[in-house]
């Protein structure tokens, strides 16, 4: 197997599951994509990444499944070269080369069986629904965080509001209607946890679809590798009274 691609295309097909944290991933090749699905270790978000084979140089692979420690991946994107390869001799290899900007890194493979199961992707259709650029709602995140730890996402009559929950009468809330979107429709009212956001937030690039209900998960939809692969997160609610 070799994989070769820009860096900034494998930073981010790894920055997405580290935005929830996720210390042990294993990556799934296929013919003509690569991709994973994760969970975090509280078992609160799930990431789901796939980068189709035109995102990369060069993909020469055999069907296969591979487990990386992420801290031990995330040095190579210090070696400062503007594309990464990842190289293995046999599907059966416990180890792979990683090679970038004249640096050359031997890493050992965790064993599959150590690694978190993959989770399976709930399949429910949330009600509410908005579609806007990814970049301005990483900014009303960073904001409405820095007033509280929770974070609700309203849609109902044409508008979409985010808010912090916040005891006693702080509160910071931001309201858009449907000309400042690209989209909204339905109904939805949740809340979640900003520090989850925050780390999902730093990803969001390209426009971005937000799915809601009623105390039901979060699901986010965004374009990675310029569009050409797909990026989605599922948040769990906190829940009133509950963590």
């Amino acid at each position: 197997m070799k994989l070769t691609a820009k860096t900034e295309i494998i930073k981010e097909f790894i920055g997405i599951a580290d935005g929830i944290n996720v210390e042990e991933l294993r990556v799934h090749v296929e013919e003509d994509k690569i991709w994973y699905l994760t969970v975090d270790t509280a078992n609160v978000a799930l990431a789901l990444v796939e980068i189709p084979k035109d995102a990369f140089t060069e993909f020469d692979v055999i069907p296969s499944t591979f487990c990386l420690d992420m801290d031990k991946f995330k040095v190579i994107f210090g070696f400062g070269g503007k594309e990464i390869s990842i190289i293995r001799d046999t599907v059966e290899s416990n180890s792979i080369v990683v090679e970038s900007g004249g640096y050359r890194s031997v890493q050992t493979l965790l064993h599959d069986g150590t690694v978190k199961k993959d989770p399976n992707m709930p399949g429910f259709e949330l009600p509410g629904k908005v579609e806007m650029v990814g970049k301005d709602l990483a900014s009303i995140i960073t904001n409405i965080s820095k007033i509280s730890d929770k974070i609700r996402f309203v849609v109902a009559d044409g508008k979409f509001t985010v808010k912090s929950e916040a005891e006693g009468q702080d509160n910071t809330e931001k309201v858009m209607h449907g000309d400042e979107l690209l989209h909204i429709g339905g109904d939805g009212n949740s809340m979640f946890s900003a520090d989850y956001l925050i780390g999902m937030s730093r990803n969001f690039s390209g426009d971005i679809g937000i799915s809601i209900g009623v105390d039901h998960p979060i699901i986010l939809e965004f374009g990675v590798s310029g569009g050409r692969g797909t990026g989605k997160y599922l948040l769990a609610p906190r829940i009133e009274g509950g963590e």
